[in-house]
């Protein structure tokens, strides 16, 4: 089992994007979230959970989740940056928040990829609704326990805007890291079909 100070070293190699964050106290909180998360689940780096929305859809081979969260992350933080070189003054967005709403916005599903929950969720359903919440829900849960801003907590929430994200007024970030990250899919996917490369389908692990 990975000490706290192991994971923390182990989510800044696996997403070098956080030293772009400004706001050095974000940052940290950043990776203490990620930290947190995988304490409670079966993986030691984000790298070893697959590239895939949800378990058991689409999956990118070669790709894992930490390629999703580092592109989601570049996407959202260039979306601030150009809106704001574009509108200057006329808005008020910070280009850290975007970004770390984009390396964060998963940080819920080390819970849901874990094997062993995979396992007692299939086999007590009756019981614990499988799964008995989404990763989205949790990961707010994560953020704010690690310190977060609410507005990051949003962000993690309501980014899945077709499903939980539906029921509450998005905010900008929220509006930003979730079209950064439907963009992400849609490209690869698109990719993988025109040049026959088939996407594998991610069963439940054990």
């Amino acid at each position: 089992m990975a000490t706290m100070d192991e994971l923390r070293e182990g989510v800044r190699q696996s997403l070098p994007e956080i030293a772009d964050i400004l706001d050095k106290e974000l940052s940290d909180k950043v990776v203490e979230a990620w930290a947190l998360a995988l304490s409670n689940s079966q993986f030691s780096r984000i790298e070893q959970m697959t590239c895939s929305g949800m378990v058991g859809s689409r999956h990118i081979p070669d790709l894992t989740q930490a390629d999703h969260l580092r592109g989601v992350g570049r996407i959202a933080h260039t979306i601030a940056q150009e809106m704001l070189d574009l509108c200057g003054d006329m808005i008020r967005i910070d280009p850290d928040i975007a970004l770390a709403g984009g390396l964060l916005h998963d940080v819920g599903k080390p819970l849901f990829y874990d094997a062993d929950n995979i396992a007692r969720w299939r086999d007590n359903k009756s019981y614990t609704g499988k799964p008995p919440f989404r990763h989205t829900m949790y990961g707010a849960h994560v953020a704010l326990t690690a310190g977060l801003p609410e507005e990051l907590a949003h962000v993690i929430a309501a980014h899945d805007t077709h499903m939980d994200g539906q029921y509450v007024e998005h905010s900008v970030y929220c509006s930003i890291v979730a079209h950064a990250d439907q963009v992400y899919w849609s490209v690869l996917y698109r990719l993988a079909e025109s040049e026959k490369d088939p996407i594998q389908i991610q069963g439940p692990a054990g």
